[in-house]
């Protein structure tokens, strides 16, 4: 886990936090850093100022013959209220963790709400968690403001209607905010497409269809759009989404292997990292074109500032 000084552009801070640790959530006071590991399995909280541990909630699950599993965590988010919630990748759970207490207790447990949860988004209003199952063709939907009824099941599937197949080469990520307007636009495992669920009724209305297997599907600040990156052999792409028409506007070449996409806060340009280009390329968000080339070594996740005032990022 590294504290970068934004003012000097200098490392102020570092400590071994785990062997393979996929995601952090500062919780919403900013006092304290959650981090999530793979291995070991658990999540560590640290103090925000020193980095110092505090906790370490492992992520173990006893089964009805009284065997324990231990999981890997991801899907890591802070929400409204001081909570932190994340998912038991290899155990089927869901948990909440209260990090407004000195015990950061774990106040919500839920099972079983679909296989092998691999990451979770929060809505930007942060009332909403929605974790996505590798195995389940729904999400798992919390509702911080009643959390008592466990999670609900939004489907990602059509009546009477199958999408092919494909390998998936890059997991989808669900923490780039999707949510765009009464719309949420879901990557669904292994499928070309994005699946458009009406968030007044939590009701999928249909889909998008795509280039290929989507990774991050991002919303601009605005809600106008969506850009789409990609795994595979289409990793090289960005594919636009207007939100009015729910259609694909614009496929964008910024070059090989696309790993992230960040906008600006107001959302009138957009970064895009060209990991094997070396660039980072800048988009104006309206005429669709480029309009600088930043050159950097193998760039990976772009992350903006205005992400600390926002929840679940």
């Amino acid at each position: 886990l590294n504290k970068v000084d934004l003012l000097k552009l200098t490392l102020a801070k570092r400590v071994r936090v785990g062997e393979s640790t996929i995601g952090l959530a500062v919780t919403q006071d900013g006092r304290h850093v959650a981090v999530s590991n793979y291995q070991p399995g658990d999540v560590r909280i640290y103090r925000a100022d020193t980095l110092r541990e505090i906790k370490v909630i492992p992520a173990v699950r006893t089964l009805p013959d009284g065997t324990r599993k231990v999981s890997r965590t991801t899907g890591l988010v802070d929400a409204p209220g001081n909570l932190l919630i994340y998912g038991l990748m290899d155990a089927d759970g869901l948990w909440v963790v209260d990090a407004g207490k000195a015990d950061f207790p774990v106040v919500l447990q839920v099972w079983d709400a679909g296989k092998m949860p691999y990451d979770g988004l929060l809505t930007p209003d942060g009332r909403y968690y929605l974790a996505g199952f590798y195995h389940s063709p729904w999400l798992g939907r919390i509702d911080t403001w009643a959390m008592e009824k466990g999670a609900e099941k939004i489907s990602l599937e059509e009546p009477e209607r199958v999408y092919e197949k494909h390998p998936v080469l890059k997991v989808p990520h669900l923490e780039g905010w999707a949510v765009a307007g009464d719309y949420l636009f879901s990557p669904v495992v292994g499928e070309r497409r994005l699946a458009v669920v009406e968030t007044r009724t939590w009701k999928i209305m249909g889909s998008i269809l795509l280039v290929g297997n989507p990774v991050f599907a991002v919303a601009r600040p605005d809600g106008r759009q969506v850009w789409v990156n990609f795994g595979g052999e289409e990793s090289g792409l960005v594919q636009v989404v207007d939100v009015p028409t729910l259609r694909v506007v614009k496929t964008l070449q910024p070059g090989r292997r696309v790993f992230h996409l960040q906008f600006t806060p107001k959302g009138e340009a957009a970064y895009v990292s060209a990991n094997l280009e070396d660039q980072v390329v800048v988009y104006d968000t309206r005429t669709l074109e480029p309009i600088s080339r930043l050159p950097i070594k193998r760039p990976s996740g772009i992350f903006g500032t205005d992400r600390a005032h926002k929840f679940g990022l």
